[in-house]
């Protein structure tokens, strides 16, 4: 009903707020365009959805860091120590020391999946050989399909070795991949039945449907919660028949 409404200008004066400027900063009286919509518009609520999705099972797997690990991250945990101390006596921070303080934080996130992530060289970390175990065991099972989510393509570089060690057939996806591939690219990984592995960066967190696997890898958890439940919700969601299960391999020291 396209007049129910009536003129936008109309509409807009109502129920629109605006500051000085003309700049729109809130909306007043959304009650009103409720009750007029009612008649003609279908509405599903949130708590009524939730209650149609599967059961979700999530687990941590802790696993230790190798030596050299333990070096690279012990390294830049010095670092940030320095700049902290620094902030705490001066209670300022150079854009440098922010820049410095934010790369030595991100190399010690990045350190706990590989050494490679750092150096480009060496493979140094349990989680990927770790993740070749759970792999033999889903797929005892043939229909089993799993999403593995990382914040960087190296991770994605060195699972694709392992992975193609073992001849299991896998999708990689990262924001370099061209739009109108991508579709395509998830097409394959539901269709064909050797396609087991759909990997992904953040890209695929938003807007991807894969709820046709049914287990979802975080190998590194993004320090923005509402970004993991981003992740997870690519297979947890309407149109999912079966349990979904959620891992993250976490390291302890």
């Amino acid at each position: 009903d396209q007049y129910r409404l009536g003129p936008t200008w109309k509409l807009l004066h109502e129920h629109q707020q605006k500051d000085e400027t003309g700049k729109v900063t809130g909306y007043v009286g959304l009650g009103k365009i409720a009750n007029t919509l009612a008649p003609v518009m279908i509405r599903r609520l949130k708590s009524e959805v939730l209650l149609q999705l599967p059961e979700r099972s999530d687990q941590n797997i802790l696993l230790p860091m190798t030596v050299q690990q333990q070096q690279w991250h012990q390294e830049n945990a010095e670092v940030v120590a320095r700049i902290v101390a620094r902030w705490r006596h001066k209670k300022y921070l150079s854009e440098t020391d922010q820049r410095r303080m934010t790369c030595a934080l991100q190399n010690m996130r990045m350190s706990c999946n590989s050494t490679y992530l750092l150096d480009q060289e060496t493979d140094h970390g349990t989680k990927a050989d770790e993740l070749m175990v759970l792999f033999d065991e889903l797929f005892e099972h043939p229909q089993n399909k799993v999403v593995v989510f990382s914040q960087w393509t190296r991770t994605q570089d060195i699972l694709i070795r392992r992975l193609e060690e073992r001849g299991i057939g896998y999708v990689c996806f990262h924001g370099g991949i061209a739009s109108e591939k991508r579709p395509v690219l998830i097409q394959y990984f539901k269709e064909d039945a050797n396609c087991k592995v759909f990997l992904s960066t953040d890209a695929g967190s938003t807007g991807l449907n894969l709820q046709f696997a049914n287990t979802l890898v975080n190998m590194d958890l993004p320090w923005n919660p509402a970004l993991l439940e981003q992740r997870i919700a690519r297979i947890h969601r309407m149109g999912q028949p079966g349990k979904v299960q959620e891992k993250d391999p976490n390291f302890i020291l």
